[in-house]
């Protein structure tokens, strides 16, 4: 049996992925070209390209959560907040998706101990390599979404992206769903939205942009 990787084999992994990206990007600017040339340079082959979003046609969960009706100051956050809580209550352990990379680095003790048990419980499911890989999502990608839930019931992950009414991902957040759907991981958008929406659950092909609506609320028709 293996013994886990400590906190010094992971930090160590991090930096090796960093100073990676550093070096490729360092030798673009030397040879003049830009670093999607030179990558595309380096990893072409007969018959490789890399496939388009279109022909991926990845379909994404999107759960639609009525807010209520309230006089907020101020929107902004809003629909983090209110939606970190909902999954909290529904059994979920939630943590801030962004903030993987604090694994590599010092921080207050309490976050520490967060992040560790996050970090003990990737490497059960997935091994070291899927958490190195996160952490350079987390630190080279800008589209990663917000919270990273995991249920203790099921033994399950997934990725949550918080929206607030009529938000649309942006195409770095597409991207960066994209691989993490690739490397298994399930991603959901939840949006905080209008008490007078109905749609409750829908299922969207980000590449045409179509929704597929798969629960909606109920309404009650009574006859007087």
């Amino acid at each position: 049996m293996t013994a886990k990787p400590t906190h010094f084999m992971r930090q160590k992994a991090f930096r090796t992925y960093i100073r990676l990206v550093y070096e490729r990007d360092f030798v673009a600017r030397r040879t003049g070209q830009r670093r999607a040339g030179l990558l595309k340079q380096r990893n072409a082959g007969p018959g490789v390209r890399q496939t388009t979003l279109l022909e991926f046609g990845l379909k994404i969960t999107t759960v639609y959560v009525p807010m209520r009706n309230y006089p907020y100051k101020t929107r902004h956050g809003l629909a983090e907040v209110q939606l970190r809580k909902r999954l909290q209550k529904q059994g979920w352990d939630v943590w801030r998706g962004d903030f993987m990379h604090l694994l590599w680095t010092d921080v207050y003790p309490s976050v520490r101990r967060k992040y560790d048990r996050l970090a003990d419980l990737l490497l059960d499911k997935y091994g070291a390599e899927m958490l190195d890989i996160l952490g350079y999502f987390s630190y080279v990608h800008h589209g990663i979404p917000d919270f990273l839930c995991y249920n203790p019931q099921t033994k399950e992950f997934k990725f949550v992206e918080c929206k607030l009414g009529h938000e649309q991902l942006s195409p770095r957040q597409v991207l960066t769903i994209q691989k993490l759907h690739h490397i298994g991981f399930t991603t959901e958008v939840h949006k905080l939205v209008d008490a007078c929406t109905k749609t409750r659950k829908a299922e969207v092909n980000i590449a045409l942009n179509k929704k597929n609506v798969v629960e909606k609320e109920m309404t009650l028709n009574v006859n007087w």
